[in-house]
This record gives C-alpha cells, sequence and structure tokens, in this order.
C-alpha cells in the first residue's frame, strides 16, 4: 500500500523533500502534530503527521519503547484521511 502511495511523488525534488522528512523524524519523533481525527476515532490516538513542500502528508507512529518510528500512509491534495489508507479496520 505505501509502495502505491510513494509512486505518486511525481517529481524528484519533492521526493527528496519527503525522504529527509522522513530521515529527520528518527532524531525528532515528535516533531509532526497528533491529527485531530485521533480524537475521535481511537485506532488513530498516536497516528502523528507532518507536510512536506505543502503537498505530501506524512503520516506516522512513534513507538516510544523501541525508539521506532512507523511510516503508515502518505496523503495527497484532495485525499481524505480513511483508516483503510493506513492500513487499519474499524473495531
Amino acid at each position: 500500500m505505501i509502495e502505491r502511495q510513494l509512486l505518486q511523488i511525481r517529481t524528484r525534488k519533492l521526493g527528496e523533500a519527503v525522504l529527509a522528512a522522513v530521515e529527520g523524524l528518527a532524531q525528532f519523533p515528535h516533531l509532526g502534530r497528533q491529527i485531530p481525527e485521533g480524537e475521535q476515532i481511537p485506532q488513530l490516538a498516536a497516528v502523528r503527521d507532518i507536510i512536506v513542500k505543502e503537498t505530501v502528508g506524512v503520516l506516522y507512529e512513534y513507538d516510544e519503547q523501541r525508539k521506532a518510528v512507523w511510516i503508515l500512509a502518505f496523503l495527497f491534495p484532495g485525499q481524505e484521511l480513511t483508516l483503510e489508507i493506513l492500513g487499519l479496520t474499524e473495531d
């Protein structure tokens, strides 16, 4: 799923910016904001996002115990955030 989302990045410059942002999360995992949908949907409570070049939203979770960042999805303009995009299901 995430590989298909990455293929939507059409320019090398934007791709490099997304990669740099993702790499930066390793050092600063709390850089992104907690998404507002997390207040209404429990499965999204730990999901954070950063916006790259006002174009690509990078949705991720930070695992405090493992000190690991998990990239969940990339969102593009006009795309609505759904559980399916994140690989989650409604319970």
